[in-house]
């Protein structure tokens, strides 16, 4: 199609500047700035540099003479001269808005052979009256011709007011200019023009068009695309658009007076045009009741050529039914964002769009700032226009013809009731933009099925809505590519709602997830999703991942988890071979673990592609215990998102920053094999400080120490007499005799015979201890059952080991266990011994408690005797 050249030429001739690869100083004085666009071709940009127009021609003749487009707007240049312009005549486009011009000499572009472009916008040309503007003075080779802003709204209208005649340039595509309420002449049937616009929705332009006649237009038969937005336009009429057979796009938005009673009238026109694109956006006020789209609106283009319409910031809240029915078969794209729709018939009829590719109908109920209520016109309220039609497709013959040819279409009849409602989409419907709608939902254990079951749909844009919980199923979308619910408030989403097989782009950002995948229950959320290439989970309030919750994705190629609170990315990786891009930005991870970093590598080397990386905004720990990931990091910087802006914390919480990263890193390895040795020594050292500290005191509490071993041993493992366990009043023996064998005669002679004639029950080892148990074991049973322990004190019982080991368990038994009865260790000093030979234990024990001396004065006998009985009784 020509109409597509020409956009894509105009395309590239705005976008060029965006193309530059430098930019540098020139111009006189060096006060402008040049931009390398193409090869051997330079922008030079002079705006507002207070230069002299005539001196930046001379110096591009002189220096720079490969200069094709030259800005040299807002330098209050005034009118000017031929010979001003004379050396910049090579130049392909050139831009003189703002300059205070109010006439151009004649001959003044006479020699301008190659350019294609002149911008003169917002100066004071009188371009609208025939004596005082003469077109010709233009370049013919112009291509685009800009002239919004010569016309103030104060100008005086006069008889020889009108549109100027440009049809000497043959090669005109794009004319801008102000839009003045009066005609086009009988000049324009033969103009070259392909693009009108006469809006003033820009900066500069300016148009008033109150009417718009059949006449206004009647001459341009060539344009194919008229722009006449924000023109405060009010009505027009029948046959407006009728003439204008080559019309493809037409802009009638933001007329905010227009509102919808002429749009019978514009559909009329458009069917003896070629029209594929209506702009009916804006046409209501933002403010006042809401308006209803009638058959009677949409009737004539049935026999249209329209592709797509934008029905836009209306306060649309109703169509009539049956209205589907009439728009063409060909319709594919319906812009009707910022309306206030509710639930209608129209909805059942969405199946009647048989070739409905489109449909973007975001920010519903959207509200507006009072500021603007006074800036708008008056509401203008036409709900009470009348319904009746002359077009012959309202009838009820043609539109249950139409429904008849349809498949899953249904008419309803205009006075009766509907009982049955299926809504179907379109078949061929391949996305629905709904974004920003207010609507609250919660979905639980819901099944919604989708009719029909084999549709087309690819993109479904739910986001910026309230939908608190979803579960249960809706579907089938066996085509869907991408679906998105961010930032709607979603706490819960079941892995039955994603049940959508060949996904590849799931969307759920800026939500409530992170509780919910922390539960181990929810491990599967993505069970489903074997296709899935990118999943942006960001700033979901996300703290722990379960382990296998990306294993069913195993085409995923990009996971964004920014802006959550991830301290351990610990998830199985093994089964994400197509994953390239991880976006951690924002959390609070200090490491990545080999699996991951391996798992990247591969997949990178594997698919020829490399992986990306983003860690901005973490926590990542600088220390030797992290120094291979931080080695990793070095090695791989150039696939690090964002790698100067990186931030490392030591572990005492100061920071490094890139730059200082990469100047330490490298030597940080030495570093740590210092810190290693250092640790090594000091670790040993203070080992071995704890190992005498430990010797020191288990020989100072050897004794205890023995002692608990062996009532510990007894308690749980030794050997047990058949009789009940003994008590602090129900011992076995009064008393255990702990002697030396030296000294046994004496305890044979004295002891025995003269306690037990007394009474007592006396344990002596030669005769009480039970043969085939360990001495040791002996010797603590004996000491635990007799009320006490008597030590015969001699120089042979010091030297003896188990004299000694018998007095130190009878005096840890008398401190830990009967201190409550007085003790129970009784020492009886049978000969002097000499303190040197003495061990520490009872010399001690001697210095601190009372003890009985032997003598063997008869006079003495009875007392000691007397004594030793009431010792042990005690």
């Amino acid at each position: 199609m020509e109409l597509d050249t020409f956009l894509v030429v105009f395309a590239l001739l705005i976008a060029l500047p965006n193309l530059s690869m430098c930019c540098y100083k020139c111009g006189p004085d060096l006060k402008c700035s040049c931009t390398d666009i193409l090869p051997g071709m330079i922008a030079m940009d002079c705006k507002g540099r207070k230069v002299n127009i005539r001196q930046v021609c001379e110096t591009i003749a002189r220096i720079y003479s490969n200069v094709s487009d030259l800005n040299i707007a807002r330098n209050n240049i005034g009118n000017f001269n031929v010979e001003d312009l004379n050396h910049c005549r090579n130049i392909s486009s050139l831009n003189m808005n703002y300059n205070q011009i109010s006439s151009l000499p004649n001959g003044v572009f006479k020699d301008f052979q190659n350019i294609l472009t002149l911008d003169l916008s917002d100066n004071m040309l009188d371009i609208y009256n025939k004596t005082a503007f003469n077109p010709n003075v233009l370049p013919s080779t112009l291509t685009i011709l800009k002239l919004f802003g010569n016309f103030r709204e104060d100008s005086k209208l006069g008889k020889n007011f009108a549109y100027p005649d440009f049809t000497y340039l043959r090669y005109i595509g794009l004319l801008q200019m102000d839009g003045v309420d009066t005609a086009f002449g009988p000049q324009y049937k033969n103009s070259g023009v392909r693009n009108l616009t006469l809006s003033s929705k820009g900066p500069l332009g300016f148009c008033s068009i109150k009417d718009i006649f059949p006449t206004t237009f009647h001459s341009l038969e060539n344009v194919r695309v008229l722009d006449v937005s924000s023109c405060r336009i009010e009505n027009i009429y029948r046959d407006a658009f009728k003439n204008m057979k080559s019309l493809e796009i037409l802009d009638l938005s933001l007329n905010r007076r227009l509102g919808f009673s002429s749009l019978m009238n514009i559909s009329y026109s458009l069917q003896f045009t070629n029209i594929q694109f209506l702009n009916y956006s804006r046409v209501y006020t933002s403010f006042g009741t809401g308006t209803i789209l009638l058959n009677r609106d949409l009737c004539y283009l049935r026999n249209t050529s329209l592709k797509a319409m934008a029905i836009d910031g209306n306060k649309i809240q109703m169509i009539e039914k049956n209205t589907n029915l009439l728009l063409p078969k060909q319709f594919e794209t319906m812009y009707a964002q910022e309306n206030k729709f509710s639930f209608g018939l129209y909805l059942i009829q969405l199946a009647c769009l048989q070739n409905m590719l489109h449909i973007h109908a975001n920010n519903q109920n959207k509200m507006h700032s009072p500021i603007t209520y006074l800036a708008e016109p008056i509401p203008k309220d036409d709900n009470d226009r009348s319904r009746d039609s002359e077009c012959p497709f309202m009838t009820e013959e043609s539109l249950k013809s139409i429904a008849k040819y349809i498949p899953h279409c249904t008419y309803f009849p205009k006075n009766e009731t509907v009982t049955d409602m299926k809504p179907r989409f379109p078949k061929l419907l391949k996305s629905i933009y709904f974004s920003g709608c207010n609507m609250a939902y919660s979905l639980d254990n819901t099944q919604i099925n989708i009719k029909p079951s084999n549709n087309s749909l690819e993109v479904l844009d739910f986001s910026r809505n309230a939908y608190h919980s979803l579960s249960g199923k809706i579907g089938p979308f066996p085509n869907l590519k991408f679906f998105t619910i961010s930032r709607s408030y979603c706490s819960f989403i079941s892995s039955d709602i994603l049940s959508m097989e060949n996904l590849e782009n799931l969307q759920l950002d800026q939500n409530y997830l992170g509780g919910m995948f922390a539960q181990q229950e929810e491990a599967d959320t993505f069970e489903y999703l074997t296709h899935l290439k990118t999943l942006n989970l960001s700033t979901n309030r996300i703290t722990v991942l379960q382990k296998n919750i990306f294993s069913h994705l195993e085409n995923v190629e990009e996971i964004d988890l920014s802006c959550n609170n991830i301290e351990m990315f610990d998830v199985d990786v093994k089964t994400l071979n197509n994953l390239l891009h991880l976006n951690l930005r924002g959390n609070a991870v200090h490491k990545l673990n080999h699996v991951v970093r391996q798992l990247l590598e591969d997949n990178s080397e594997r698919i020829g592609k490399n992986f990306t990386l983003d860690l901005r905004n973490n926590s990542i720990e600088y220390s030797c215990t992290n120094q291979k990931f931080l080695y990793w990091l070095l090695d791989h910087k150039e696939r690090l998102r964002g790698f100067y802006e990186m931030v490392f914390f030591r572990l005492n919480g100061s920071s490094v920053d890139a730059n200082a990263f990469l100047r330490d890193v490298p030597h940080l390895r030495a570093q740590c094999r210092s810190y290693t040795v250092a640790i090594v020594l000091s670790a040993l050292g203070v080992l071995s400080a704890c190992v005498i500290i430990i010797g020191v005191i288990s020989y100072k509490k050897r004794w205890k120490l023995r002692y608990w071993y062996y009532m510990t041993k007894q308690n749980y493992f030794g050997y047990r007499r058949l009789v009940n366990d003994y008590n602090a009043e129900n011992y076995r023996y009064d008393a255990f005799i702990s002697y030396s064998d030296h000294d046994l005669h004496f305890i044979r002679g004295e002891i025995i015979p003269r306690l037990e004639d007394r009474g007592m029950k006396l344990c002596v080892h030669q005769r009480d201890f039970l043969p085939g148990i360990p001495i040791q074991d002996n010797i603590v049973d004996a000491i635990r059952t007799s009320k006490k322990t008597v030590v015969i004190l001699s120089k042979t019982f010091v030297m003896k080991q188990w004299c000694i080991f018998e007095f130190n368990m009878a005096r840890m038994e008398s401190i830990d266990k009967r201190v409550s009865e007085n003790g129970c260790l009784v020492i009886v000093l049978y000969e002097n011994v000499p303190a040197k030979i003495m061990p520490l234990e009872i010399l001690d024990w001697i210095d601190n408690h009372s003890y009985i001396s032997y003598t063997s004065d008869p006079d003495g006998q009875p007392l000691f005797w007397e004594n030793m009985t009431t010792a042990i009784k005690r």
